[in-house]
């Protein structure tokens, strides 16, 4: 495949919260090995250890050090590098936070309700290729479904290739949206966001519930949206809104 063809798609986005501080662990109902130190997932993503307790039967607590988050990848959403957490974070409850320009202050910002998600789960391919170039360009309001999500290893194939499966669906209004994720075997991720454009770069702002900003760089289309974060990139086409039926004439 050659650049020029990758650049002539468009490609997709958007960026997940990490959560502070390092998950308690438990024994599984058959017990476990006395001492025996096991992987264990901090609450911020980072890799940390445990240590079954002398009882056989428990498990420590995580111990996560000054581990920092394992490098995130696909559409800063989440990542498809662990498909199997041991200890995958609890989804955050919905922040409460509302919409300011709504005259009553009470109610909450629509991009802080649930996105269904309309897309299958696909299996990442591996492109021996350089990232595309990102293109930015205007962003079209409506709702975006992942059609691809690529690795790209570079030209000359350096890079060792890597399997996912995802699905993911993102909302883009005017300087808002909400996105529903699920990688791997972890559980389904979604979020209300605020973001902003700039040439070929989008900043992200979770709300719902509110995290750390993230910017990425993306290409958009008439009808499609890739976001790339470092070598992956996830692939969006827009759907198109169905048309209000015809009103039957007495």
């Amino acid at each position: 495949m050659t650049r020029e063809f990758f650049r002539n798609l468009s490609i997709g986005l958007v960026a997940l919260i990490a959560v502070a501080g390092c998950s308690s662990t438990k024994s599984t109902e058959d017990g476990c090995e006395k001492g025996k130190i096991t992987f264990c997932r901090c609450a911020n993503r980072a890799s940390g250890s445990k240590v079954c307790n002398a009882d056989g039967k428990t498990y420590g607590e995580c111990d996560c050090g000054d581990a920092q988050p394992d490098d995130v990848a696909g559409s800063g959403l989440d990542s498809p590098e662990d498909p199997s957490p041991a200890n995958p974070p609890p989804v955050p409850p919905t922040d409460p936070r509302t919409d300011p320009a709504k005259e009553d202050p009470s109610a909450p910002a629509p991009n802080c309700s649930k996105l269904e998600d309309l897309s299958p789960v696909l299996v990442s391919e591996n492109v021996q290729d350089d990232v595309p170039e990102a293109l930015g360009g205007p962003i079209k309001p409506g709702t975006y479904v992942q059609t691809w999500m690529v690795y790209f290893r570079g030209a000359d194939g350096a890079q060792p290739a890597k399997d996912a499966k995802s699905s993911q669906s993102i909302e883009i209004g005017e300087g808002t949206g909400r996105y529903t994720v699920q990688d791997n075997s972890k559980p389904a991720q979604s979020a209300g966001f605020r973001f902003s454009t700039t040439e070929n770069k989008i900043t992200i702002q979770p709300e719902c519930p509110s995290g750390p900003s993230k910017t990425l760089t993306y290409s958009a289309s008439t009808h499609q949206l890739v976001i790339f974060d470092g070598a992956w990139a996830r692939y969006f086409e827009l759907q198109e809104a169905e048309a209000p039926a015809p009103e039957e004439q007495p």
